[in-house]
């Protein structure tokens, strides 16, 4: 999947020659100012020219210049990447300004991951890149908490599926979870903290016991809830297969009593509310609304769980 980045430099503080490190981690760089008298240095002019030659840099100047003209410039572009970008890509938008946050939650709910960074990368003086968003310095390296529902969802899969290598985990995890490889990463340093795996020379060694405990204690906890804390709009914006859920949760509680009553009601029903063409991704959000306990399945018939229906819509 392309990974993209939508800079405004205007509002940005730093100097320009930390864009290096920004070509390293995204496919495209696309860079719009309306006013900028930013200096490029020498050494970097090389590494520019290149990069816009091969389209991996493009820089767009505003034909006027005013207030929030480079934001608006960002939106116009962001609208357009989303409708020729797969599902799954990833369009991130560097902005200190509130009001793009708009844009990044539109583009979460047609499928495309995106969040919005509050400052340029800088330069580090390891090779690992560290990421500044939303005001919280996060290291890749460093962990960061996954929710039961996350840790819960691969462990249900590794009972049947286990991949023998650490990369074959990896692929898998970016598939199943729809995540970036940096983020499969912090999954597995997770299930290896909660022993639920081991690795040895790229082998992996699975302890059945617990992960069986693990998945007792998750679905004891989802019970009680049908939503945990952790689904909120910021969490499950960033998430295109939650916020499908949602989407469709939207559109149930709006049809009340209209629901489809059969699997092939709700398939089609499916396809035509979130967009999906193929009989795969069907099936997938079918096992999502049965995993989040929005719907049950009873033959062919169609069960709706109204609460959780109505704490998904509510979601803000």
């Amino acid at each position: 999947m392309k990974k993209v980045l939508l800079l405004d430099i205007e509002n940005q503080s730093k100097k320009l020659r930390e864009l290096t490190i920004l070509l390293e981690q995204y496919h495209q760089v696309i860079l719009v100012y309306a006013t900028s008298n930013l200096v490029i240095a020498l050494d970097d002019l090389m590494i520019f020219s290149q990069a816009i030659q091969e389209q991996r840099l493009l820089v767009i100047k505003m034909p006027k210049a005013g207030a929030n003209s480079a934001d608006f410039g960002l939106t116009f572009i962001a609208g357009r990447l989303s409708a020729t970008l797969e599902q799954g890509s990833c369009v991130d938008v560097m902005s200190n300004d509130k009001e793009m946050s708009y844009a990044v939650e539109l583009l979460s709910q047609v499928g495309i991951q995106s969040i919005q960074l509050k400052q340029l990368i800088e330069s580090p003086k390891n090779p690992e890149p560290i990421l500044v968003t939303q005001e919280k310095i996060v290291n890749q390296q460093e962990s960061i908490p996954l929710v039961t529902q996350d840790i819960t969802r691969v462990l249900e899969i590794l009972v049947k599926n286990k991949p023998k290598k650490q990369k074959s985990l990896k692929k898998s995890l970016v598939v199943w979870c729809q995540i970036d490889k940096g983020k499969a990463n912090i999954m597995i340093q997770t299930l290896q903290r909660m022993s639920c795996i081991m690795i040895k020379e790229d082998k992996i060694k699975y302890n059945e016991q617990t992960i069986q405990s693990v998945l007792l204690q998750s679905c004891k906890k989802i019970d009680i809830s049908p939503i945990a804390d952790e689904m909120t709009m910021a969490y499950i914006s960033v998430r295109p297969h939650l916020m499908r859920v949602k989407q469709y949760c939207n559109y149930l509680e709006k049809i009340k009593n209209n629901k489809p009553t059969k699997q092939s009601g709700l398939e089609n029903s499916l396809k035509s509310v979130l967009k999906l063409e193929q009989d795969a991704p069907v099936k997938n959000m079918i096992n999502l609304l049965k995993k989040h306990k929005i719907i049950q399945i009873d033959g062919q018939k169609i069960i709706y769980q109204v609460d959780s229906i109505m704490q998904w819509a509510s979601i803000k």
